[in-house]
Formats: C-alpha cells, sequence, structure tokens
C-alpha cells in the first residue's frame, strides 16, 4: 500500500493480490472536538464534511472517524458506511491527551489523517491535514481564557508548519494564516448544508 498526500490533492492507497487490484483511500478524522448541541460553527463543518464523504463509493473510500463517547449516533445518519471510533472519555484534559499522542500510533493504518479543528496534534503524524477555521484568538484576545490562550499560542503556529496539508476555510483566512505561521493553506470554502 501506498499514498502520497500534496497539499490536499491525496493519492490514494493501491491494494493488490493476485486476483485482482483496487483503489482505495483510507482517512482518518479526529473529530473528538465535536459536541452534539454546542453552538459552534465547527459541528456544521464536521457533520457537512462526513456528508460530503457520503457520496464516495465505500470500495474507494474506507472512513474512519474518531469521536468522543456518545457522539457516534450524530455521524451515523449522515454516514452509513463510516468505521466510528469513540475515545472512551469526555473530560477535556483528557480528549485533549489522546488528541496529541494516539493519532500519531495510528498514522500506519490510513493513508492520510485530518484533523479539522483548527490544531494538529504535538505527535503530527505524517500523513496529516489541518483545517484552520480562524485565528480569533489573534485579535480577539478577551473570548478567551488564559489556559485557552496560551494553549493557542503554544500549539496553532507550529500545527500548521509542521502538517504535510493545510487548508482554510477561506481566503481571507488562508492570508492570516500565512501572516501568522508562514505557510499558505489551500483554501477550501465551507460546504453549505441544505436540510
Amino acid at each position: 500500500r501506498c499514498a502520497t498526500v500534496m497539499g490536499s490533492e491525496i493519492k490514494p492507497s493501491i491494494e493488490c493480490n493476485h486476483l485482482h487490484c483496487r483503489t482505495m483511500m483510507r482517512l482518518g478524522i479526529d473529530l473528538s472536538s465535536f459536541l452534539y448541541g454546542k453552538a459552534v460553527g465547527f459541528n456544521e463543518y464536521a457533520l457537512s464534511l462526513v456528508e460530503g464523504l457520503a457520496s464516495i463509493p465505500s470500495d474507494e473510500l474506507e472512513l474512519t472517524l474518531f469521536v468522543r463517547a456518545g457522539q457516534a449516533p450524530h455521524f451515523r445518519g449522515v454516514h452509513s458506511s463510516a468505521v466510528i471510533r469513540e475515545i472512551p472519555f469526555n473530560g477535556e484534559f483528557a480528549r485533549l491527551a489522546w488528541h496529541h499522542v494516539v493519532p500519531w500510533f495510528l498514522q500506519r493504518r490510513f493513508d492520510a489523517f485530518l484533523f479539522p479543528a483548527n490544531f494538529a496534534p504535538l505527535l503530527v503524524p505524517s500523513n496529516s491535514t489541518v483545517v484552520v477555521h480562524d485565528l480569533n484568538f489573534l485579535s480577539n484576545t478577551q473570548s478567551f481564557g488564559r489556559a485557552n490562550l496560551l494553549y493557542r499560542h503554544l500549539i496553532q503556529r507550529s500545527s500548521i508548519r509542521r502538517c504535510l496539508g493545510a487548508i482554510a476555510i477561506s481566503r481571507t483566512t488562508a492570508l492570516e494564516v500565512e501572516r501568522y505561521a508562514g505557510r499558505l493553506p489551500e483554501v477550501i470554502h465551507n460546504a453549505v448544508r441544505v436540510r
């Protein structure tokens, strides 16, 4: 199996045996930041992302979603063939510990690992892409507690720089990321969900 990620262009694995060859992409997505009912744009983004991936045939995409305990039902109805793995705890500190360590150990199971909630782990998998929604903490510091602000300052820049791929949800965000981290991410706009 082999995979190459260039920007957000992903070349899928090719599985071959003596009987047949097929192209299959193995994608892992860390959705541990998703909390159903929480009024943030990331939740809509996460649901739209998974809904959009449902249009890819299951023989071309093997999708694994990592979600907090109790959040799996919110994704089963959106993508029926996704493998959903629940992280066995909901506390924020434990979730952050999982986010920063476990994906590195899982990276060989996937052709690409997507971190769609602004941050990639400290131990960045070699095949990872981060999605940056905004850098509000730079200009709107009063909206963030001290610990949250410190965390963002310590993690965000290195997260953007060390991932193989980086995506911004708007041209404005991409330019802000370039000024902040010295890297111009690819722009992929948020999808619009019609209900």
